[in-house]
């Protein structure tokens, strides 16, 4: 049994010493993905009704499902009133030591079950759950608000396994169905928790199978058992395997930069990072923005590609061979598990640090075995030297880098040093700084990028390259025909390409920003709209023809910008700020008709449209098609 006295003074460990490597970072803003998906709930001054929590719950289109649980927890916090981003980062800090707990009692009963011995079992669980909370590499998954998803669904996923383990034995040796309507209902709860926090929690149901096959010599198995994991996790396995098959069949990598052959050797490589971080972190390599990893063409294209693979295989060949100890094929198999989604065939991003939030206890779990095995090889003097030594490494790591992330231009500034040709950290600090200090240091800083090899010809870099010499007020003609010559070829649309347009379509209408030739902005987009891959996001190219049109009608030519404001409504309607200029340009043409039309699907939808600025937009529209309206009847 596990000591209560034990645990409750477990918990007040990891309380103080998670606030006390985490305080520090809680002080940080927003970043990345954050303002994106968060937007609206940023946006608003409050909540106020039932409703509105659940509509803006299920608002989100983050993945397939929308991940609607995860969305819930921002939502409430919003209607309680606590969304600054110390409150929101607090609380992740707070999911992060309740699956610390989780892998305690997670890793406690498993080895108990394995070896009958409480004091060792002890010894392991508590060596498995500090390493991984005071790890460095999940700095990223705790501070970055947005990454709640991968921790609630890391909570969810940790409680349905928790729950199993320590049934395991009952369940087993079921000789009625009755034993199984409880533990069905919890796990089946706790599942549907975590695949709407995230939709990698459907790992779940092989990670069943991973934990009965860890567990099998430890009890007989009766067939109601053996019905019951077939229903429970292998038919859902085929399922979803069906499905993910399917999903990744028809997914689109044209956009990505990267094939599937590409990306499935890239991530040979990728994974060899990610158990080097693990296992020795390196922190100056840790950053939101990986970008700059390197993609492999072939085998050898770099070499070590190959080296990688070969290190995979090897690793992934450990869990067959039954010399290597239980646990560490245990271990290993966990890890590889938890990355099937992320790190195989679909076509997300190559490399980010919170995928390995779950895989890591199984890495973790490898790591303190051998940790222990050397420590039962040291004299009694010297035996935990290596752990301790370890362990404030870890602390310390993690301190450091929690510090950083309090401040904002610092933290870019220290990612921009360690990752210089990284394009995303580049334009992130740019904007950073433009906020701090003047247009003209932010230019300096692009004249010197444009002259990299990496940044050359990225259309991002020099459009904010053209965009900053703009606002100065200098002569653009340069970078218009370099860009012109740039576009001349299909543009990977990186999301930086969509930003930067917006940015200069907002500068050139508030007049912040006069092109030297407009004609030349609009002949960029247009290439860029031209040569855009056919499987690219249609909310991304909607983004281009929006800008565009807003370029268009400061051109004076309102007929060609309508066009545009409507084949990007088209490809986008959830955009409902894309109807207002629509509805606009359809009253200054008189063409009262088209415009009501859209007022009135705006009304019909009015409760869908959370954002105050185009609801404040929207009734000024209003009052300016009543008013044409009358003067016309008059």
């Amino acid at each position: 049994m596990l000591n209560k006295k034990y645990f409750t003074t477990l918990i007040l460990v990891f309380i103080c010493l998670g606030m006390a490597l985490y305080f520090h970072g809680l002080k940080g803003p927003f970043l990345y993905d954050d303002t994106h998906n968060l937007k609206t709930l940023i946006e608003l001054k409050s909540i106020d009704s039932f409703e509105e929590v659940v509509q803006l719950s299920l608002s989100n289109n983050s993945g397939p499902l929308g991940r609607s649980v995860s969305m819930a927890s921002f939502v409430i916090q919003k209607y309680l009133g606590d969304f600054e981003t110390y409150d929101l980062k607090l609380l992740n800090l707070t999911f992060h030591i309740l699956i610390t707990l989780l892998i305690f009692l997670f890793v406690y009963k498993i080895t108990v079950l394995l070896s009958e011995n409480a004091q060792q079992s002890y010894q392991t669980a508590f060596l498995v759950s500090l390493i991984w909370l005071v790890h460095p590499l999940h700095v990223s998954t705790v501070l970055y608000i947005i990454q709640r998803m991968a921790q609630l669904s890391t909570l969810f996923s940790m409680m349905a396994l928790t729950f199993f383990v320590y049934n395991y034995r009952r369940l087993a040796i079921a000789k009625s169905l009755v034993t199984f309507i409880l533990p069905t209902f919890f796990i089946v709860a706790t599942t549907t928790l975590a695949i709407f926090s995230k939709e990698n929690a459907i790992l779940i149901f092989p990670s069943l199978l991973l934990l009965t096959w860890l567990l099998k010599d430890s009890t007989k198995h009766s067939n109601y058992f053996k019905t019951w994991l077939l229903v429970i996790a292998t038919i859902p396995i085929i399922v979803a395997a069906y499905k993910f098959s399917i999903f990744a069949f028809n997914a689109n990598y044209e956009f990505k930069g990267f094939t599937l052959a590409e990306r499935l050797l890239t991530q040979s490589r990728v994974i060899s990072d990610y158990i080097i971080q693990l296992v020795f972190p390196l922190t100056h390599k840790m950053t939101l923005y990986h970008d700059d990893f390197l993609k492999s063409s072939s085998l050898i294209q770099p070499i070590s590609t190959l080296v990688a693979s070969f290190f995979i295989v090897a690793l992934a060949c450990c869990c067959f061979i039954k010399s290597v100890p239980r646990l560490v094929r245990f271990g290993i198999a966990w890890f590889f598990i938890w990355h099937l989604i992320e790190s195989t065939v679909l076509p997300l991003h190559l490399y980010f640090e919170h995928r390995n939030y779950l895989p890591s206890v199984g890495l973790t779990l490898v790591i303190v075995h051998y940790l222990i095995t050397i420590k039962d090889k040291l004299t009694s003097k010297t035996k935990y030297i290596p752990i301790i030594l370890y362990t404030v490494f870890l602390s310390i790591s993690t301190y450091n880098l929690t510090s950083l992330w309090s401040n904002k231009e610092e933290l870019y500034n220290h990612w921009l040093t360690n990752h210089p040709t990284s394009k995303s950290t580049l334009i992130t600090y740019l904007q950073v700084v433009e906020k701090k200090y003047e247009q003209q240091v932010v230019n300096e800083i692009l004249e010197k990028s444009v002259t990299l090899d990496s940044f050359k010809t990225d259309v991002s870099i020099n459009l904010y390259h053209y965009l900053s010499r703009c606002i100065l007020d200098l002569d653009t003609r340069t970078q218009e025909a370099k860009l012109i010559s740039i576009t001349q070829a299909p543009v990977n649309y990186h999301f930086s390409v969509i930003t930067l347009l917006e940015m200069i379509a907002i500068k050139v209408v508030s007049n912040d920003c006069k092109p030297t030739n407009i004609h030349n902005l609009s002949e960029i987009i247009l290439n860029i709209q031209n040569f855009a891959p056919q499987n690219t996001k249609s909310s991304w190219v909607s983004g281009v023809y929006s800008n565009h049109g807003h370029i268009l009608l400061k051109s004076g030519k309102p007929n060609l910008a309508l066009s545009l404001f409507e084949s990007a409504y088209s490809l986008n309607k959830n955009r409902y700020a894309l109807l207002i200029p629509i509805i606009d340009l359809n009253i200054n043409k008189r063409n009262l008709s088209e415009a009501k039309r859209y007022l009135n699907y705006m009304d019909k939808n009015k409760n869908k449209i959370t954002n105050r600025a185009i609801i404040n937009n929207l009734m000024q529209i209003k009052k300016k098609y009543l008013a044409i309206e009358a003067t016309i009847n008059k």
